[in-house]
C-alpha cells in the first residue's frame, strides 16, 4: 500500500477528487461508462463537494455506494441522500446514482433484485472506501454473522444484509469480493487513532480488524491520510 499525508481534510479531499476525475477521464477514453464506488458516512462529504465542481462527462459515470443504512433517503442517516445533496449538483448533476433502499419492497427482496442487476456494474472501475476505529470498512463490521465468508476476496461478489449489534439500523453492504473487483482502490483515513488501526491491520489478516483483509486483497491500495 502507498500512504500519502495531507495537511488537512480539505487538501486531502481535493487531491483525491483530482485523482479520481483524472482516472475517470482516462477510462472514458477507452469505454462508454465508468463505475465508481464511494463510501458512506460523514467523512467523504468534502470529497463529494470537490468532485461536484469538476468537469467530467458525468452522465456516463455510475456511482454505487460501498454500503447503505436501510433507511429512507428523507432521513439524515441515508448515505444516498448525502450523495444526492453533495455530489449530484454543480458540474456533476447528471451523475447516475444506484439506489439500494426501497420503500416498496422488503430488504430481502430488494437486495435479491439488486444482486440480479449487479452484473451491469461489475467489475467496478474505481473504489473509494473509509474505515472505522473498529477496523470496519463498508458495513463489514467485526461482529457480523459469516464475516469470514464476506471477507473472502474469492468469495461471493454481491450485496448482503448486515445486522451489527454496534449499529442502530440494518445495513446493506458490498462484500470484499465485489469491492476488490475494482481496477484501483483508495482509502480515505483521518486522524491519528485510525492511522494506528491501519498500521496494526497491515501486519497480518485478523477477523477482529476487517480492514486487514482489504489491505491483503488490494496490495496496491492508496491511502489518503489527513
Amino acid at each position: 500500500m502507498k500512504l500519502t499525508t495531507f495537511r488537512d481534510n480539505a487538501a486531502q479531499a481535493h487531491a483525491l477528487a483530482e485523482r479520481l476525475v483524472g482516472d475517470m477521464r482516462r477510462l472514458l477514453k477507452k469505454k462508454q461508462r465508468v463505475t465508481l464506488c464511494l463510501p458512506g458516512g460523514t467523512t467523504p462529504g468534502l470529497l463529494f463537494d470537490e468532485l461536484s465542481k469538476m468537469e467530467l462527462d458525468w452522465k456516463n459515470v455510475h456511482v454505487l455506494l460501498s454500503d447503505e443504512r436501510w433507511v429512507s433517503t428523507a432521513t439524515a442517516l441515508s448515505n444516498e441522500a448525502l450523495l444526492r445533496n453533495r455530489l449530484a449538483c454543480n458540474a456533476a448533476q447528471d451523475v447516475n446514482i444506484v439506489s439500494y433502499y426501497s420503500e416498496a419492497g422488503s430488504m430481502e427482496s430488494t437486495i435479491a433484485g439488486l444482486n440480479e442487476q449487479l452484473g451491469e456494474w461489475m467489475p467496478l472501475d474505481l473504489c473509494v472506501l473509509g474505515m472505522g476505529l473498529d477496523g470496519h470498512f463498508a458495513s463489514l463490521f467485526p461482529d457480523i454473522i459469516e464475516l469470514e465468508a464476506h471477507l473472502d476476496p474469492n468469495g461471493k461478489s454481491g450485496l448482503i444484509a448486515v445486522d451489527s449489534t454496534s449499529q442502530p439500523v440494518m445495513r446493506v453492504s458490498l462484500t470484499l469480493a465485489a469491492l476488490a473487483s475494482a481496477e484501483s482502490h483508495y482509502l480515505l483515513v483521518r486522524g491519528s487513532d485510525k492511522k494506528k488501526v491501519l498500521e496494526t491491520a497491515a501486519l497480518a489478516c485478523d477477523l477482529s480488524l476487517p480492514i486487514s483483509h482489504l489491505l491483503a486483497a488490494c496490495p496496491k491500495i492508496e491511502i489518503y491520510y489527513a
